[in-house]
């Protein structure tokens, strides 16, 4: 977008970018920038809070009037709400994990106790909330297990999803697996999405799946699957603060 922001310029329309890595802005320079300093995915801030995401929108149309100088970043000087930390949340209970084995039984059988372990609370979480976003993959819990952890034990597995390419099968299957435990752990009190964050790729038996599975795809033949595992299993920000 950052790019696409001078392109738009040369041809006489005015533009505003809202930068979420800050590098990437320094470096390309749009026009008008706008950095915010929330999690990746969300450039407005927390889902539902309106009055806020306003704000932000506001100062990234005043941008249009206050930059002069081409180039130019403006920092947003408020955190989104939704990023402070809940000291009083308390995240599902879980069963030991495999410890870091590289048994791919292990890993299995770890993720099959920990998915019944989160199942109740999911259930709980639906059922308060009325919604889900698990669902985009149509496998079962059990089906998702077996597909993942056979993929990041170097097996290609049948595709669960024959209408779509086995990449986005995996991507879907993942994303089911990733919403099902965040919807879990908010049930806990009002956790940012920094600690659900946190908790998830630190503490759960799937992250360590998910981690392997990116690996693994990316050692794959198949550049598709190389491009979705190295890009879309695990967010940037985790990424990063992970090491991989």
């Amino acid at each position: 977008m950052s790019a696409l922001g001078h392109y738009l310029e040369s041809a006489g329309i005015a533009t505003i970018c809202i930068s979420l890595f800050r590098p990437h802005s320094e470096r390309i320079r749009p026009p008008r920038t706008l950095w915010v300093p929330f999690e990746l995915g969300r450039p407005l801030g927390e889902p539902g809070d309106g009055a806020f995401q306003r704000l932000v929108l506001s100062q990234a149309l005043g941008l249009l009037e206050q930059v002069r100088e081409p180039g130019l970043i403006m920092d947003f000087p408020r955190q989104a709400a939704g990023f402070a930390d809940d000291p009083a949340w308390q995240p599902p209970a879980l069963p030991a994990g495999p410890n870091g084995s590289r048994n791919p039984a292990s890993l299995r059988d770890a993720l099959a106790a920990e998915q019944e372990a989160i199942a109740p609370v999911y259930r709980q979480a639906v059922a308060s909330r009325g919604r889900t976003t698990v669902g985009n993959s149509a496998l079962p819990a059990e089906r998702i297990t077996e597909f993942l952890c056979a993929m990041a034990s170097g097996t290609v597995p049948e595709n669960p999803m024959p209408e779509q390419r086995l990449a986005i099968a995996m991507r879907l299957a993942a994303d089911d697996l990733k919403a099902q435990y965040l919807e879990a752990a908010s049930m806990g009190g009002r956790p940012s999405s920094r600690q659900l964050q946190h908790w998830f790729w630190d503490t759960t038996t799937a992250a360590q799946v998910l981690i392997r599975l990116r690996a693994t795809a990316m050692a794959s033949d198949d550049k598709i699957l190389r491009a979705v595992a190295g890009g879309q299993l695990i967010p940037a920000e985790q990424r990063v603060r992970l090491g991989l």
